[in-house]
């Protein structure tokens, strides 16, 4: 199965907006979709990834990088 992968730049925005957006996103969204979520605030670390395990998502990665996280997670 083809899986797709889409960028969602969240940065600048303060919890609870990155889950938020990430909700609206995935509305429209088939399974085994790729998502990375970047953001910049320290609380979407652990808020996405909540997030998405409720919806019995696979978080794949979180990275911390100089400020800049990045969530990989599969739908």
């Amino acid at each position: 199965m083809v899986k797709h992968s889409i960028r969602l730049d969240l940065r600048g925005l303060r919890c609870p907006l990155p889950v938020l957006r990430l909700r609206k996103l995935t509305q429209s969204l088939t399974a085994n979709t790729i998502i990375d979520v970047h953001v910049s605030d320290r609380m979407a670390l652990k808020d996405v990834p909540d997030y998405a395990q409720e919806r019995q998502w696979k978080v794949l990665d979180v990275v911390d990088h100089e400020g800049l996280m990045t969530i990989k997670i599969q739908l």
